[in-house]
C-alpha cells in the first residue's frame, strides 16, 4: 500500500510536470519547491535531505519542453572530466572533475548546461584545489588566492562549468539556476561574466523581474533558442 501511494505521488508529480512545462512560472516552480520541503518538515520533522527536490523539478520541466525534440535528451547527474589538474598531498597529478546538475545531450555532446542553485546557499565558499590554479578565478577574484580562502559563490560556479567545457563539450551554452537570488557582490560578478562570456548566463527564480515569467520561456530566451 505505502509503495502504490508513493508510486501515485511521482507519476502524478511527473506527468503534472512534462504536461504544464511550458505553463510554469519562476515563481510556481519556486513555491511548489517551499510547499514540497515545508510539508515535508511539517510531518517528518526534518526538509535537510530533500535539497534534490530543486532538480528534479526544473528537470521534468526541461525534459516536457524537449518532448517533441527527437534529438536532443535531458539527464542529471554524472561525474564529467575537466581540463585543468592539480596535484594531491601526494604530489600526483590529477584531473579536476566536476558533478554536474542537468546537462541536455545531443547524442554524446553537451549542448545545454545548467546549474541549480538551492534556497539556502551561502554567499562565499572556500576555494579548492581545482580552484587554486585558474585563470578564471585569478582574472576576476580581487585578492589573493591560497589555500581555505573563500571567494564568492558564482565565481566558483562559473570557474567549475567553464571547467568542463572542453574537448567534444567545448559548444555548450550554460545557465546557473538560482532558487534565490544571491548578494549583490554574487549579482555584479555574474554580470561581468555573462558579459565577457557570451555562452553562459542566469536565472535567479524570485527576481522581480522574471517571477512571473514562464521559466521554459525565459530560459530558451536566455539560450537564444527560439522553437
Amino acid at each position: 500500500m505505502i509503495n502504490s501511494i508513493i508510486n501515485n505521488f511521482i507519476n502524478d508529480l511527473n506527468n503534472t510536470l512534462l504536461k504544464d512545462h511550458n505553463k510554469l512560472t519562476c515563481r510556481d516552480i519556486r513555491n511548489a519547491y517551499i510547499y514540497l520541503t515545508d510539508n515535508f518538515k511539517e510531518y517528518f520533522g526534518s526538509k535537510s535531505n530533500f535539497s534534490g527536490f530543486t532538480e528534479l523539478l526544473l528537470l521534468k520541466i526541461i525534459e516536457g519542453w524537449l518532448l517533441s525534440n527527437s534529438y536532443l535528451k535531458v539527464s542529471s547527474g554524472g561525474t564529467l572530466n575537466g581540463k585543468r589538474t592539480y596535484f594531491d598531498k601526494y604530489g600526483n597529478e590529477k584531473i579536476k572533475t566536476q558533478q554536474s546538475d542537468i546537462k541536455v545531450m545531443n547524442g554524446n555532446t553537451i549542448e545545454y548546461y545548467f546549474s541549480v542553485k538551492a534556497i539556502k546557499i551561502p554567499q562565499k565558499v572556500k576555494v579548492d584545489v581545482g580552484d587554486l590554479n585558474s585563470n578564471i578565478v585569478a582574472n576576476y577574484f580581487q585578492g589573493s588566492l591560497y589555500k581555505d580562502i573563500e571567494i564568492p559563490l558564482a565565481l566558483q560556479d562559473f570557474n567549475r562549468i567553464e571547467n568542463v567545457r572542453h574537448s567534444e563539450h567545448d559548444n555548450f551554452k550554460a545557465v546557473t539556476i538560482f532558487y534565490s537570488k544571491p548578494n549583490g557582490t554574487n549579482i555584479d560578478l555574474l554580470n561581468k561574466i555573462k558579459k565577457d562570456y557570451s555562452w553562459y548566463d542566469y536565472i535567479c527564480l524570485n527576481d522581480n523581474n522574471f517571477a512571473d515569467r514562464i521559466f521554459i520561456n525565459l530560459l530558451k530566451e536566455k539560450l537564444n533558442v527560439y522553437q
